[in-house]
C-alpha cells in the first residue's frame, strides 16, 4: 500500500538496497515523497519511480541483465494489499 512505502523505503535501504524502483504514487503527501528523497540521498541511493508491469520491456532487461550478470540481483516487491 503507498501508505506504507515511506517505512519501506527506509527498510530496504537500511537492509541494503543500492537502487529502488518505487510505484507511483509513491507516497500519500507530497511532504513524505520529499522526506523518502532525502533520506535516499543522504544514503546515496537512486530511487527511481515509474508505473510496473511485470510485461514490459525494462522488466524484462532487468530480469535479462541479472541472469547474465554474475553476482546481480533483482528483487521485485509487491505491496499492493
Amino acid at each position: 500500500r503507498t501508505a506504507d512505502n515511506p517505512r519501506l523505503l527506509k527498510e530496504v535501504i537500511a537492509a541494503g538496497a543500492t537502487h529502488v524502483f518505487l510505484e507511483k504514487p509513491g507516497a500519500p503527501t507530497v511532504a513524505e515523497l520529499e522526506s523518502m528523497r532525502d533520506f535516499a540521498a543522504e544514503k546515496g541511493v537512486p530511487v527511481m519511480m515509474g508505473y510496473n508491469k511485470n510485461v514490459t520491456a525494462y522488466v524484462t532487461e532487468a530480469l535479462d541483465f541479472e541472469r547474465a550478470t554474475p553476482g546481480a540481483e533483482t528483487t521485485f516487491i509487491h505491496n499492493n494489499a
